[in-house]
């Protein structure tokens, strides 16, 4: 019985999920309930709340667009970024990816916040495909270490999902290293594995 796990929802994030067997996005709502200090996180979709709880919390997070006051938050969490893949992004980089981020034309980014305060980063885009409609690439995912566990990367992941159906896009992709064992333990559970290899030609 929802009401009895869950209570009163405190907040819903609605999304939308294609089905395995159909091109049609079914409907599944990402429900957050609050008792005392805690919330409680289920999905569930057209026939009712879905098996299991997802998580537990004490922190409620929220992911919403980048605003001119995040700069300071986001240029600390992008360069953990790209510290994490063993880069150093130079000033001009930075500087031309936060206006495009900020036009929010090609480029578009979003912000996690626990207590207001920024905690996670994604940089999304969309682009064409010989066999599809356009499909929408998650560049960059990065949650602050303090913030790990608390379902910040998720709630994320989810955000840029319910964007891209609402634009029309086939489907929703990312790449990541082989042994980022941790980050892939939520991948494997959110998203498909479908065992491309990637490849690259840096270029002069």
């Amino acid at each position: 019985m929802a009401g009895d796990i869950l209570g009163e929802p405190h907040m819903i994030h609605t999304t939308a999920r294609k089905t395995k067997n159909s091109h049609r996005p079914g409907p599944a709502t990402v429900v957050y309930a609050r008792a005392g200090d805690r919330y409680a996180v289920a999905e569930r979709n057209r026939f009712g709340l879905m098996p299991g709880i997802l998580r537990m919390s004490t922190h409620l997070v929220t992911v919403g667009p980048l605003t001119a006051e995040d700069r300071p938050a986001w240029e600390e969490l992008f360069r953990g970024y790209n510290a994490f893949y063993e880069r150093v992004l130079p000033e001009p980089d930075m500087i031309r990816a936060w206006r495009e981020i900020r036009k929010d034309i090609v480029l578009h980014g979003l912000a996690a916040r626990i207590d207001g305060q920024v905690v996670g980063i994604a940089h999304y885009l969309t682009h064409a495909s010989t066999t599809s409609a356009d499909v929408c690439y998650l560049q960059d995912l990065y949650t602050a270490p303090s913030a790990r566990g608390k379902g910040v990367a998720r709630q994320l992941i989810k955000t840029v999902e319910q964007w891209a159906v609402t634009h029309g896009c086939d489907r929703l992709y990312w790449h990541t290293k082989q042994d980022n064992h941790v980050a892939r333990r939520l991948y494997d559970k959110v998203a498909e594995n479908r065992g491309f290899i990637h490849y690259v030609i840096p270029l002069p």
